[in-house]
């Protein structure tokens, strides 16, 4: 994670609005999904994003394979915008970044067997000959638990699990260097959650991928994550270090979130925080700053001014103006 190589990904000012339409097609208001997100992400590491429901992560995911197509700002990959690229262009980048859905029964198609499925990407990326394809099928099934048998079989006769484990392997079959991953474990059972995180972490190692993981569950960014960006109504509101962000959680939000993790000690953990209110609305968030509605320690510029990203120490972001002194 060299600074000197510059980041794999380099997100700056993404943005995302959804036009609210009448049944006559007029305009009658927008969804903020997303707004003005930036981050970086190494070559090598796992950049975790977390927030509750409905906070624009997966929109923030699905912007940057333009499987959503984005309102505003820059998605830089290897110095390239994937927002500006052509159709041609953009199929060869998806060689390149993958993504694994958080849905494991809707993800695969129930007509075909897993070999099509597997051997699908490669076909679309014209890489290997039609033997060559089979062989790299039957090398990507072993590597995630599989023996060449369930080459043959159809999603339906797998389990939740496994049926996540032929997703995880179609996203290795083209040689991706990027994998989003979009919920990737939130359907399986907790048991089978870590067997799956495990075995990301260990394809992580053996193929050197980077990882964009998307979580609405804080126990499994701080397992497999490096750094963690923190989501409230379609803002990053803080960004560091996994360990840091964890130890000393900045903004009153992180807080809160942190607060109702359960823990194996009880008597070591945080005093519950418990949020007033309900999430507004990202058809009409809050002007300032969007959590001010919820938060303990609101002030009057709050519900006017919108925080700036202040950086608190080395690699930690928050944008709240209780650090109004951290030197940005």
């Amino acid at each position: 994670m060299s600074s000197t190589a510059g980041p794999l990904l380099d997100v700056r000012g993404l943005s995302k609005v959804y036009e609210i339409r009448s049944t006559a097609g007029r305009l009658r208001g927008q969804v903020r999904a997303v707004h003005d997100v930036s981050f970086q992400l190494w070559r090598g590491e796992t950049y975790g994003l977390v927030g509750e429901s409905g906070c624009g992560k997966s929109t923030t995911g699905r912007a940057l394979l333009r499987l959503v197509e984005p309102t505003g700002g820059e998605a830089l990959f290897e110095s390239r915008d994937v927002f500006t690229l052509s159709r041609s262009e953009l199929r060869g980048l998806r060689k390149k970044i993958q993504m694994i859905f958080q849905d494991p029964y809707s993800s695969l198609n129930p007509r075909k067997r897993v070999g099509a499925i597997l051997e699908e990407a490669m076909t679309i990326h014209r890489i290997l000959d039609p033997a060559g394809r089979r062989d790299r099928a039957f090398q990507v099934l072993e590597r995630v638990g599989f023996s060449e048998e369930h080459y043959y079989r159809f999603p339906h006769e797998f389990s939740g699990g496994q049926r996540q484990r032929i997703g995880i392997a179609r996203a290795l079959t083209v040689s991706p260097e990027l994998i989003i991953c979009d919920e990737p474990v939130s359907a399986l059972d907790v048991s089978i959650q870590a067997q799956v995180i495990n075995m990301l972490r260990e394809l992580q190692r053996e193929f050197g991928l980077t990882y964009f993981f998307i979580s609405h569950d804080l126990s499994v960014i701080r397992h497999i994550s490096d750094r963690v960006g923190v989501m409230y109504l379609g803002e990053l509101v803080e960004e560091a270090p996994t360990a840091r962000l964890y130890a000393e959680p900045k903004h009153p939000y992180t807080q809160a979130l942190l607060s109702a993790v359960p823990v194996a000690r009880p008597r070591g953990r945080r005093e519950r925080i418990v949020l007033s209110g309900e999430v507004p609305s990202a058809a009409n968030p809050p002007g300032g700053c969007t959590f001010h509605t919820r938060c303990l320690f609101a002030m009057p510029r709050c519900a006017t001014e919108a925080p700036a990203r202040r950086t608190v120490s080395e690699g930690h972001v928050v944008a709240c103006h209780l650090y109004e002194g951290a030197v940005a």
